[in-house]
This record gives structure tokens, C-alpha cells and sequence, in this order.
């Protein structure tokens, strides 16, 4: 029954805005990173980088990122499918999206 109330149940979720902050803040602090790591120690985290010039490395990176928006989209579809019948059944029940306080199982 946690396992019931932990993972099916409805929960709460960031929103597509608060995901796409994420999702970028992520991005670019992992960009960043794979270039410092470059910087100091002289060698690539990904070896392809070696063979790439400069625009296919921004090329590489790019078709990254977009794949990972792209399943970030996918996520949220999937979310709003398994989750979202339970949200708005909770709505239509007069709970306005508040979840009704359960008490501990033991």
C-alpha cells in the first residue's frame, strides 16, 4: 500500500516552467563543466571532441540538448497521462488540488 501511495498516487509536479528552468540550469552548468574539465586537465570528457572542430562540437552539444528537452516533453506527456485523470478527479471533488492529509502506515 506505500508503495501504492508513493508512486501512483497524485503528487505534485514543478510545471512545465519550473522543469524548462531545470532542464537549462542543467544544461548549462554541464557545458560548463565539460569545459573546465578540458581546461585543466587538458583532455576532453568525450573523446569525440578531439576528432569535432569547433562547430561540430557546438553541433554535438546542440543535438544534446535538443534530445534532452525532447525527453523532458516526454516525461511531462507521460505525467499528465498517468497522473492527471487523479487531478482532475480530485478537482471536480471539491478538493481544488490540495491533497487530503493521510495518516502513517506502519
Amino acid at each position: 500500500k506505500q508503495w501504492y501511495q508513493r508512486r501512483v498516487r497524485g503528487h505534485d509536479n514543478l510545471g512545465v516552467k519550473g522543469g524548462l528552468v531545470l532542464c537549462t540550469s542543467y544544461t548549462v552548468g554541464y557545458i560548463i563543466w565539460l569545459h573546465v574539465v578540458k581546461y585543466v586537465g587538458g583532455v576532453w570528457a568525450y573523446p569525440i571532441f578531439d576528432m569535432l572542430t569547433s562547430r561540430g562540437q557546438a553541433l554535438f552539444l546542440g543535438v544534446m540538448v535538443i534530445a534532452m528537452y525532447m525527453i523532458f516533453f516526454i516525461q511531462h506527456f507521460l505525467h499528465q497521462l498517468v497522473h492527471g485523470q487523479l487531478i482532475a478527479a480530485s478537482a471536480a471533488s471539491g478538493s481544488k488540488g490540495k491533497r487530503a492529509k493521510t495518516r502513517k502506515v506502519e
